[in-house]
C-alpha cells in the first residue's frame, strides 16, 4: 500500500507525463501546420488542377489525351451563345445549358426545327447546329461541345 506522500509524487509525475506528451503532441502539430504553411502553393495548385515543376505552375497531365473522344464522353469546351435565326453554330453541339428555364428553338444535326422546353441547371443533351433566336424564351444559353 502507498502512502500518501507516495501517491501524490506518483500523481505528479503521471500528470508531468501527460503534459510533456500533450507538448510534444502540440509540437508534432505545430511542425504539421508550419509544413502545411510552407507547402500552402503547392497544395493550392494540386487542388486547382496544377503541379509545381522546375518551369512553376503547369497543368496536370490529361490521363485520356490519348484516346478518342466519342458521343458519350463529357464536354471539352464550353461557348456562351447568343440565338441567331440566320447564322449556325460554329460547331455541333454536344449539349444544352441555360441559366434560365425556358423554350429553346433549335435545328438538331438531322435537320429537324423544334421547340423544346430546358430546365435551368441541368445540361440537356441534343446535337444541334443552331439556335434560333424566333421561339426561343429561355435565358444565358451554354452550349457544351
Amino acid at each position: 500500500m502507498l502512502s500518501q506522500k507516495q501517491r501524490i509524487i506518483k500523481n505528479k509525475r503521471f500528470w508531468s507525463c501527460v503534459r510533456c506528451i500533450k507538448a510534444i503532441r502540440n509540437v508534432r502539430w505545430s511542425r504539421v501546420v508550419l509544413r502545411l504553411l510552407k507547402d500552402l502553393p503547392r497544395v493550392a495548385s494540386i487542388i486547382s488542377g496544377a503541379a509545381i515543376s522546375g518551369k512553376g505552375i503547369v497543368p496536370l497531365a490529361d490521363t485520356f489525351a490519348e484516346y478518342a473522344p466519342g458521343l458519350e464522353s463529357p464536354a471539352t469546351h464550353l461557348v456562351a451563345v447568343t440565338p441567331n435565326d440566320t447564322v449556325d453554330l460554329t460547331f455541333v453541339s454536344r449539349a444544352i445549358n441555360v441559366g434560365q428555364s425556358g423554350y429553346v428553338r433549335l435545328t438538331t444535326t438531322g435537320g429537324e426545327t423544334e421547340t423544346i422546353y430546358i430546365a435551368a441547371g441541368g445540361a440537356f443533351p441534343i446535337r444541334a447546329t443552331r439556335v434560333w433566336a424566333t421561339g426561343t424564351t429561355a435565358a444565358a444559353l451554354v452550349v457544351l461541345y
